[in-house]
């Protein structure tokens, strides 16, 4: 090309000199050439200037560019031709590198790089500590502020995070995911429609406003508004201080009418905000609904869901019909779909839990809270390693602090213990009561206070050696209020296998004889007052009959030869042996037989309810001390019930016996009266 235009037909002289005409180019036009790769371009004044061109390409001081208007350039590597850019420029922005585009960049096919690429702010790649990885960075958010305003989010999916300009701090990653919501801050998102209402409803009116009051600070009026310090509000509809209309701020609530405004960027409520214009009317205060620290997984997860915060949704389907509550906590597929608003719920694997009820828990089919104070298991339940024993209401492998209810068999395998002031009850429904110890234990039951106790179809013990005791602590009269008759040893209101001793009075109001009427009469040469159909004993010893059922009986006491002459007393069991002097009353008007004072001095010893030195048929009604073998030997052999008192005061010293019981209400202490080889006193057994 340099031999086309040389340019040796120039003038060589300077241009104050005058070319030969011969030597003169002709004045070419500005239009450049084509088909050569260098073109000569003569302006007007014949003054001519060279640039390189290759196919309408031209090449200005580095510049490349087309001649022809919106003309593409392409570079094409022909064959297996590759178009190479190479120098030693390294890329730290988008103006350096060997490479740069200042403009839209369009790839049809796959980019692959060697390194970490940028893409507006975001870092994509392996990052530079490692290999193998899979990396997306971005830079956080610096300007100072705390709100949604469209920062630090992230939206992977069709349709998602669509008011990701007004959210903070986010993820939502799947097809509609977090897709209308705004307003969302600290919330996570994964799966499609995953939170898809999330933020949808943004704010709740409080009330109208009735005045503002300007100037330094700004105090909003609004009646019973309920609000707390450092909520957040809008104001909308405001005549006069129109500046306020619009925006957000966070409030401090002087008192249940009145709230002073700062900005939303001051949470420390340091600078209120300043108003100019004066209040004329109108205007409300709404509280702006932020969704925030949710966590939604898995397709259609709290589908439904608008406001609330600190929530946690993962499964399929999981709480889709829950649309606002805080503090939730519900997992697994299809799970919690039953609620649509509460808070501090847990559920796992279950829908037990009630709609609008807070605290509740519910996992599987098996666990049940109520959040009120109760709980259900509907499974069987093990407690405890085997070796809790349990001797006080505080201590053991369970420790219930309210009452149990018990609708199946209780079987226990040690000590069962009722203690304190309330009612034992023993009253199956068409059955009976059986206590049974083993190894020789005890029954002792203790009734209620300040009543006698009541035993209803109760066995004490079937085997032997066993025993059953009715205390009444509080010295009462123990008494059996069944009123069925007695027609033989195992019938009537009370029974009595073995034998009975009687320390002290027994009234009786009439004895039977299972066969014929009996006559009573003394014997005096055997000092026995025996029974026999005979009117007389053929000793002339003055028994004599005066009518039916009714007999004269005339005693002599052998020792001072003397005759007693008692009232008429109605036919009499089998009474022997007796011993002493004795005055038989019978009293015609209550039909009941008086014995002022009665010795049986015979050792027979009782094994049945028909042996003994005393046998009692019938009921037996005692008004007086009995004491007996059985008795505590501590108060010598007197049979009694230990009476419990309950009271802030000592009982008194001189009328407790061994084995009282006194509930502090003071101290809430249980104690005992004790005998300690003679010195007795109040030994404290538990704290109630």
């Amino acid at each position: 090309m340099p031999s086309l235009i040389s340019g040796s037909k120039l003038n060589p002289s300077s241009p104050s000199n005058y070319a030969a005409l011969g030597d003169v180019q002709y004045k070419l036009g500005p239009t450049p050439s084509t088909s050569t790769g260098y073109t000569l371009i003569t302006d007007a004044d014949s003054k001519s200037t060279f640039v390189s061109s290759l196919g309408n390409l031209q090449f200005t001081s580095g510049t490349v560019y087309s001649n022809i208007v919106n003309q593409n350039i392409q570079f094409i590597g022909t064959g297996t031709g590759t178009v190479i850019v190479s120098g030693p420029q390294l890329n730290t922005s988008t103006t350096t590198g060997v490479l740069v585009i200042q403009g839209g960049i369009g790839i049809a096919n796959g980019l692959y790089t060697g390194e970490d690429i940028y893409v507006n702010g975001l870092r994509i790649g392996q990052g530079y500590q490692g290999h193998n990885n899979i990396v997306i960075q971005g830079i956080a958010d610096t300007d100072g502020q705390n709100s949604p305003d469209g920062e630090n989010s992230i939206g992977i999916g069709y349709n998602t995070l669509g008011g990701i300009n007004n959210s903070l701090n986010t993820i939502a990653i799947g097809n509609y995911a977090l897709s209308t919501g705004t307003y969302t801050v600290n919330t996570i998102a994964l799966g499609n429609h995953s939170l898809y209402k999330a933020g949808t409803i943004k704010s709740i009116l409080i009330g109208n406003i009735t005045t503002i009051l300007i100037g330094s600070t700004t105090t909003v009026s609004v009646i019973n508004h309920g609000l707390s310090t450092g909520t957040e509000i809008i104001i909308n509809g405001v005549t006069g201080t129109t500046e306020l209309n619009g925006n957000n701020y966070l409030v401090n609530v002087i008192d249940q009418n009145k709230l002073e405004l700062f900005s939303i960027y001051d949470p420390n409520l340091s600078t209120p905000v300043i108003s100019s214009n004066a209040y004329v009317s109108g205007g409300t205060v709404s509280r702006t609904w932020t969704t925030q620290n949710n966590i939604g997984i898995g397709t259609y997860a709290a589908s439904s869901f608008y406001q609330g915060v600190d929530n946690f949704f993962a499964g399929h389907n999981v709480a889709s019909q829950f649309t606002t509550g805080s503090y939730n906590l519900f997992m697994g597929a299809d799970t919690a779909n039953n609620m649509t608003h509460g808070n501090s719920n847990i559920s796992i694997d279950g829908n037990q839990l009630v709609d609008g009820l807070n605290g509740q828990i519910g996992i599987g089919s098996i666990f049940y809270y109520n959040g009120g104070g109760y709980l259900q298991l509907e499974t069987n339940v093990g407690l405890g390693l085997g070796d809790d024993a349990s001797n006080s209401t505080n201590t053991g492998a369970l420790v219930v602090y309210g009452g149990m209810g018990v609708s199946r068999s209780l079987y226990v395998g040690a000590n069962l213990i009722a203690n304190g002031s309330g009612i034992v009850t023993l009253s199956p429904n068409g059955g009976d009561v059986t206590m049974e110890p083993t190894g020789g234990g005890s029954v002792v039951i203790y009734p209620e206070s300040n009543s006698p106790g009541n035993m209803d179809n109760m066995y004490i013990g079937s085997y032997q050696p066993r025993d059953g005791t009715f205390v009444d602590v509080y010295s009462q009269t123990v008494q059996v209020s069944s009123t069925e008759s007695s027609i033989s040893t195992v019938t009537g209101a009370l029974t009595v296998v073995g034998g009975v001793g009687i320390g002290g009075t027994m009234y009786v109001s009439g004895f039977r004889n299972t066969s014929t009427n009996y006559s009573l009469f003394y014997n005096t040469l055997t000092n026995e007052i025996t029974f026999d159909a005979a009117a007389g004993d053929g000793g002339g010893n003055g028994i004599s009959s005066t009518s039916t059922n009714t007999y004269n009986v005339y005693v002599q006491n052998v020792a001072t030869n003397t005759v007693y002459y008692p009232s008429l007393v109605e036919t009499i069991g089998d009474f022997s042996p007796i011993d002493g002097d004795y005055n038989l009353t019978y009293d015609t008007t209550d039909n009941k037989l008086t014995v002022p004072m009665l010795t049986v001095t015979s050792s027979t010893v009782s094994t049945s309810s028909t042996t003994g030195a005393l046998t009692v048929t019938g009921g037996v009604g005692i008004q007086g001390s009995v004491y007996s073998q059985d008795g505590n030997i501590q108060e010598n052999y007197l049979l009694y019930s230990p009476k419990v008192s309950v009271s802030s005061t000592v009982p008194t010293t001189s009328t407790n016996k061994v084995g009282d019981i006194w509930i502090d209400l003071t101290n809430l202490a249980y104690y005992q009266w004790i005998d300690d080889e003679g010195a007795r006193f109040w030994l404290q057994i538990t704290i109630l």
